[in-house]
């Protein structure tokens, strides 16, 4: 009877440990290698500020593989290194042959809300952005070396 009891009390203790795990990613990206991220290659996403980290140079290309069921109630944001003020092709997704700004002065407020801050640009997807964030979709940004 106390082994059982021990058996039970430990299976509760490993269940209850594995159930509080670090939160996942709300969003995988697959991003080519010009989208290199701030730190080791599969550390794009910080669990502890649930946010994604990024550093691009030139160009990126991420496309959106998985989503998670409950994306609705979890922040997505992003925090990209490596944006131009002006380039000549500006952060943008595109969802269903559809594009949609996510430049800091030109974007939909319904959709993301952007910040551009000490060459930082913040991009929060709101409620309706999520629902645009889908296997397929892709984040893309263009600026040549000059």
């Amino acid at each position: 009877m106390l082994r059982t009891l021990m058996f039970w009390a430990g299976l509760l203790v490993v269940t209850t440990s594995i159930t509080k795990t670090k939160p996942t990613e709300p969003v995988t990206f697959e991003y080519d290698v010009k989208a290199v991220p701030t730190g080791p290659r599969d550390l794009t996403y910080d669990p502890k500020t649930q946010e994604y980290h990024l550093l691009v140079h030139c160009r990126a290309h991420l496309e959106v593989k998985s989503v998670t069921p409950d994306l609705e109630k979890r922040p997505v944001v992003l925090r990209i290194e490596g944006l131009s003020n002006h380039p000549d092709g500006p952060l943008q997704l595109l969802v269903d042959h559809k594009l949609y700004s996510l430049h800091h002065n030109n974007f939909d407020k319904k959709l993301v809300r952007v910040e551009r801050k000490d060459d930082i640009t913040t991009v929060e997807f709101l409620p309706a952005g999520k629902k645009l964030l889908k296997p397929g979709a892709q984040l893309v940004y263009a600026h040549p070396i000059r």
